[in-house]
């Protein structure tokens, strides 16, 4: 599973990123996680399952949905300022996406 996460310039999205696929090893879930700026999503997209925006770029979500469709999601201001990937990967799971984390994260 390859995931793309993305904020203003990439800054924060790569610990963020950083962070989930520790926890992803942790439980034994192999995941490719790259972050980069918005600016670049348009070029790198075709090589990710699935993009998380960032906080701040969150209002790009409806472009972006428009361009990718359900790839997109926006991650959760608090989860992300508190990089508890937890509840991020289990959102991503009710959401529906991800069935592969399901038994690693319940």
């Amino acid at each position: 599973m390859k995931l793309l996460v993305s904020c203003t310039s990439g800054l924060t999205s790569a610990y963020f990123a950083y962070t989930m696929k520790n926890a992803l090893d942790k439980v034994g879930v192999e995941a490719t996680i790259d972050a980069v700026s918005f600016t670049e999503i348009d070029q790198v997209q075709s090589e990710y399952d699935y993009i998380l925006l960032a906080p701040q770029i969150a209002y790009k979500l409806p472009e972006y949905k428009k361009k990718y469709g359900n790839r997109v999601m926006e991650v959760d201001s608090r989860d992300f300022a508190s990089y508890d990937v937890n509840r991020v990967m289990n959102r991503i799971i009710r959401l529906g996406h991800l069935t592969i984390f399901r038994s690693a994260y319940k």
